[in-house]
């Protein structure tokens, strides 16, 4: 019985043992956020890919903007990249068509265009962040959509772009009088009458 109950546990241990080295890999995860902030729109972005094992093509792009009417977005600081396919593309978050930011910041190349995306050569799924700034501009004037809208990348993961509705000014209160105001006018009031009478 022994014997059995031994061979019982090597069994299920081996059958245990591949799943255990064929885990899936985490899931890579990349966010973009466009939001007002002040009298400008600001577009976010930050995650990782996992790249490794994907086969990829040459391309060369650069620029900063956004096509909201194609599903479109890039900030790419560096002209040569390397082209992944996506499982499935971003959908269109907006109404107009190539609206080009007036400032940046980041290193960092990421494009998302029709079914695939784009990173820099040599890219290896390390963590990445960045910005666009489109100035003087709104979620209205750009016709931006709000909302969610997600991606499938061609690994497990996903691509999440969220245009923010604008946050709507809170109305100016008026400044309400100080209760000891009519009695301060009406003393100045009675200090001119006596003076006039007294004159």
């Amino acid at each position: 019985m022994f014997k059995t109950l031994r061979a019982a546990a090597f069994a299920l241990a081996a059958a245990a043992l591949p799943a255990a080295f064929c885990a899936a890999p985490a899931a890579a995860a990349v966010q973009i956020n466009i939001f007002e902030d002040g009298s400008d729109v600001r577009a976010e972005y930050s995650g990782s890919l996992d790249v490794i094992g994907l086969f990829a093509t040459f391309t060369q792009d650069e620029g900063h903007l956004i096509i909201p009417q194609s599903g479109m977005f890039f900030a790419l600081p560096q002209p040569l990249l390397l082209s992944y396919a996506m499982i499935e593309p971003l959908p269109r978050y907006g109404l107009r068509t190539i609206i080009r930011a007036t400032s940046f910041g980041g290193d960092f190349s990421l494009g998302f265009r029709a079914d695939r995306f784009v990173v820099p050569i040599g890219y290896r799924g390390e963590d990445f962040s960045g910005f666009m700034v489109f100035a003087g501009q709104s979620i209205a004037s750009m016709q931006l959509i709000p909302g969610v809208y997600n991606a499938s990348l061609a690994k497990p993961g996903d691509l999440t772009l969220t245009v923010f509705e604008p946050v709507a000014a809170a109305p100016e209160a008026d400044v309400p009088l100080p209760a000891a105001a009519p009695l301060l006018l009406a003393g100045i009031g009675g200090i001119a009458a006596l003076r006039r009478r007294l004159g």
